[in-house]
């Protein structure tokens, strides 16, 4: 069964001034119900292609369809979206059963149905016991909760959240990461978020759209992004990867031939492109170190450990390869993990010819 369409970017562009352009042609469609992210370093266009959804900008090119209605002269209070901003904007004067209630009583709605949709906004984020409360006297991640409910009593088609967790915790970011999934699956609605933390947009979302300098890079499900990135910009932005210049040297029935200049030449099982000139990526996870030289079909180099960073439940380990720098992430399955390599040591780090990654420039 095929998804509607619950918001349509159409050649959108963006401009302040002459010499400043925010959004560059973005051209892409959210589904209904989608948990969508629009991910990027900061200016890289993501808010303001937000604030262009919810009509707080005007476009300088294109069209955006929500629904299939065009938004064109539409003021932000007439779109079926809501916004949930950075800071959450709860009105600090009134307790939390009144932040909720606000919206709806602008709305003219009977006292009976504000009644019963802030109950209900309150029990959707367990957050009844405290409808009493002014916003002081709740922690941030309550406040994020009370910033949610009153958007979404609203029933808006698409709910807008600019930097959703960036007031909050390490620890309670990750819990309220989980729990604005299960909200979000709980009531069906499009989500659509911005963020510059790619672990967050990783595990939130259905798709992301990475975004540098205003222009829409690659868009993917979240394994799509980080397994298959097509250019070193999402590779390096979607989580690590060790790169390295890459030479294409002609294709046969197995695939592409590469060469890493200095470190030789190997099959890439796929044809990967025409241009003589690419990038050669591996994630860190797929790196493996022994101080035996490997056997069998992989990618082989010999070099010395620089550094080892303990993290818990593994262990990045910095190898240097004739002044290149290679990372690995090696599960820490023992105690006595940081005896296994020291630093100085002879090793070679070696992986699978599948998990090489070859990228555009």
């Amino acid at each position: 069964m095929t998804q509607s369409i619950a918001i349509k970017i159409d050649g959108v562009s963006k401009r302040y001034g002459r010499n400043v352009l925010a959004v560059d042609h973005a051209k892409f469609d959210i589904k209904e119900g989608e948990f969508f992210t629009l991910l990027g370093p900061s200016g890289c266009g993501k808010t303001t292609l937000m604030r262009m959804i919810a009509g707080f900008e005007t476009l300088t090119e294109g069209t955006i369809e929500i629904c299939g209605q065009d938004m064109h002269g539409v003021p932000p209070n007439k779109r079926p979206v809501n916004m949930v901003f950075q800071s959450y904007a709860v009105f600090p004067h009134m307790t939390v059963a009144e932040n909720l209630a606000y919206g709806l009583q602008i709305d003219k709605l009977g006292k009976s149905e504000i009644e019963k949709r802030v109950k209900d906004g309150l029990e959707m984020v367990r957050m009844s016991q405290f409808s009493d409360r002014r916003p002081n006297q709740l922690s941030g991640g309550q406040r994020q909760r009370v910033a949610l409910a009153r958007a979404l009593i609203k029933r808006p088609k698409v709910l807008l959240l600019d930097e959703p967790m960036s007031a909050l915790d390490a620890k309670l970011r990750e819990e309220m990461q989980v729990e604005l999934v299960t909200l979000q699956h709980e009531v069906g609605i499009t989500f659509v978020v911005v963020t510059h933390d790619q672990q967050e947009a990783l595990s939130m979302s259905d798709r992301v759209a990475v975004i540098e300098g205003g222009v829409v890079r690659q868009i993917a499900t979240p394994s799509e992004l980080y397994e298959h990135p097509k250019s070193k910009f999402v590779a390096d932005f979607i989580g690590k990867m060790t790169t390295f210049p890459g030479k294409h040297r002609g294709d046969t029935n197995a695939g592409s031939k590469i060469e890493i200049p200095h470190f030789g030449e190997f099959q890439c099982r796929e044809i990967v492109t025409d241009s003589p000139d690419l990038v050669v990526g591996i994630r860190p996870e797929k790196i493996e170190v022994r101080r035996r030289e490997p056997e069998g079909d992989v990618i082989k180099m010999r070099g010395k450990v620089k550094n080892i960073m303990y993290c818990g439940g593994e262990n990045h380990v910095y190898v240097d390869v004739d002044g290149h720098e290679i990372v690995a992430y090696l599960q820490n399955e023992t105690r006595g993990f940081h005896e296994k390599f020291q630093v100085g040591d002879d090793v070679w780090s070696y992986w699978e010819l599948n998990d090489v990654v070859v990228l555009d420039h």
